[in-house]
């Protein structure tokens, strides 16, 4: 195996911060996704098939997947706690509702990551300051 423990780290491709727990992100993404795979025209049972989707999405596609488990996982070894969605939502529910913002930078430094080129796609008309400050300028492009 490799060690790059010693490097900084570019992320880039990362969603703007938001101040949620994951179960609120899940809630809060499913159905645009649901959208997605939904034909856009009427049809017999359209609500039904759209309230199991939602379900499938979240269970398998959202909280199911690899990168989730693997999240999950690393959690459980930096804050000690069980790798479960209740636990990491403990967790980031304890931290979004003190100084957001330097909890940001703390996750930053801890994980060696210099600097984030954040997607913006989700963007409204919210300044991203609104989201609980804005990161030092070496820390986002």
């Amino acid at each position: 195996m490799i060690d790059l423990s010693e490097y900084e780290i570019i992320d880039v491709h990362t969603h703007r911060p938001e101040k949620m727990t994951l179960t609120e992100e899940n809630h809060a993404w499913t159905p645009r996704f649901v959208d997605a795979i939904l034909p856009s025209y009427s049809f017999i049972n359209k609500e039904i098939l759209r309230k199991k989707l939602s379900e499938t999405v979240i269970k398998q596609i959202q909280l199911g997947s690899p990168r989730v488990r693997g999240l999950l996982n690393y959690i459980s070894q930096v804050y000690d706690c069980k790798p479960s969605v209740d636990e990491l939502d403990k967790i980031i529910t304890k931290n979004i509702h003190g100084d957001f913002k330097k909890y940001l930078e703390s996750v930053m430094d801890r994980e060696k990551i210099s600097h984030v080129v954040l997607d913006l796609s989700r963007l409204t008309n919210r300044q991203i300051s609104m989201i609980g400050g804005t990161l030092s300028k070496n820390k986002t492009s």
